[in-house]
């Protein structure tokens, strides 16, 4: 065999080899199925993609998944947001936090036009069901990684719940706050109504505001 026959040879051998590993890299890095991914996927999807760039229908499917693992979670204690951030670095707490903020405004949207689109007779049962399934995420600690520090107290995640809430609102326009604000103003005396005439489960009233 010619020298040029062997230097074609091992050029395709190394460009094999070139191509194998690229591909090996894809598919190691491949994000899974958003509407499908167990809870690493979910993570890795959280803490190394920017949703805001994401299509709309992976944005829903996310925000679908978040809300499983948000309800699983609330059963089995598997995952909290203390277990996540002990795993990241600062960069990926970076990003979680931002797409946090995609994803609940996509949620505080939802729940606001289903809050409008429940007929008045059925608001405070709906709104029942709220307050009983976002009680149980401890959404506030979630929205806490956004912060510098890991260690964020009860008090300071609810301040920083509360404060997402109020800068969400006072970016939308006009008619949009007012939609908002109202179902705020319902949550709100139906939080206090069950906290002082001790309406709902076991007499607790947990508010997501």
């Amino acid at each position: 065999m010619s020298r040029r026959g062997v230097i074609v040879i091992v050029s395709v051998v190394v460009l094999a080899g070139v191509a194998g590993a690229v591909a090996l890299e894809h598919h190691l890095t491949r994000l899974p199925d958003p509407a499908s991914a167990d809870n690493r996927g979910l993570m890795r999807w959280l803490v190394s993609r920017d949703l805001s760039h994401e299509p709309d229908q992976t944005q829903r499917q996310l925000l679908t998944r978040l809300e499983r693992f948000l309800d699983e979670s609330a059963e089995n204690q598997e995952l909290t947001a203390d277990d996540v951030v002990v795993q990241i670095d600062a960069g990926q707490q970076a990003q979680l936090g931002a797409n946090i903020d995609v994803l609940l405004d996509r949620w505080v949207r939802r729940q606001v036009d289903a809050f409008h689109s429940t007929p008045p007779p059925q608001r405070w049962t709906w709104i029942d069901e709220q307050l009983e399934r976002v009680g149980r995420w401890n959404l506030a600690q979630w929205l806490a990684l956004k912060q510098p520090t890991s260690a964020a107290s009860e008090k300071s995640s609810t301040a920083a719940l509360m404060q997402w809430v109020n800068d969400w609102i006072a970016r939308q326009p006009p008619d949009q706050q007012q939609r908002a604000r109202q179902l705020v103003g319902a949550i709100e005396r139906r939080w206090f109504a069950r906290l002082f005439l001790g309406a709902g489960q076991g007499g607790e009233a947990r508010s997501p505001f």
